[in-house]
């Protein structure tokens, strides 16, 4: 399945009960920043989660998304970097997007993966893995399938999918039904931030061939 801009109901009612795994939480919490529709959503999600885990006696305290880039529990303490004081509390992508590229070694270890595109892993190991994807104005992405779902966020300029456009804010849900080629578009770098259940499946060996250097 794909779904065009937000997140489905399934993601926001785990996103609330706290059941998603760290990088899927972070890619949902990031979208919730720029997204006052699935923020209205989440709070009959977190209102419904919250009869649950009442109920099966698992209540307990969980990353909300104004707290991404705020002072109680940011996503940031867990990926191993804390924003400036300058964006504390920031609630605007454009904020996040300029977080991350303000960031050097080592806290970021941007690696090119050709054509102008460039990835920064934030998390990773057997299971769910994090990264920035960086790319430059008109540059096309190695086509590929998933082990799993893959969710992104665009922080910064837009890409194309067939006659989808993805812009600041909006989300794509993809899993291993879909194969998918992303293309800048060429109005201005890109920069996304996307959570992988697990490795990607590229269609060309040259892909194939850098994806063990490239961890993805």
């Amino acid at each position: 399945m794909t779904s065009m801009r937000h997140p489905d109901s399934g993601w926001l009612m785990d996103y609330a009960c706290g059941h998603l795994s760290p990088a899927f939480d972070a890619v949902i919490a990031t979208h919730l920043l720029g997204c006052a529709e699935c923020r209205r959503d989440l709070e009959l999600a977190e209102r419904l989660g919250a009869e649950v885990m009442v109920n099966d006696g698992l209540l307990a305290p969980r990353l909300a998304a104004e707290d991404v880039l705020g002072t109680q529990r940011p996503i940031a303490d867990s990926l191993g970097w804390r924003p400036s004081s300058a964006v504390q509390g920031a609630r605007d992508l454009t904020a996040v997007a300029s977080t991350y590229l303000s960031l050097g070694e080592p806290a970021l270890r941007w690696r090119s993966v050709g054509g102008g595109v460039a990835m920064a892993k934030l998390r990773g190991g057997e299971g769910d893995r994090l990264w920035l994807l960086r790319a430059q104005p008109g540059a096309v992405l190695p086509r590929h399938s998933h082990h799993g779902s893959e969710l992104t966020v665009v922080l910064q300029g837009a890409y194309v999918i067939d006659d989808q456009v993805f812009g600041v804010g909006d989300l794509e849900d993809a899993d291993e039904s879909v194969t998918h080629q992303p293309i800048v578009t060429t109005r201005g770098e890109c920069l996304c931030l996307a959570a992988t259940a697990g490795p990607l499946r590229f269609a060309s060996w040259p892909a194939r061939l850098a994806q063990h250097y490239l961890g993805i």
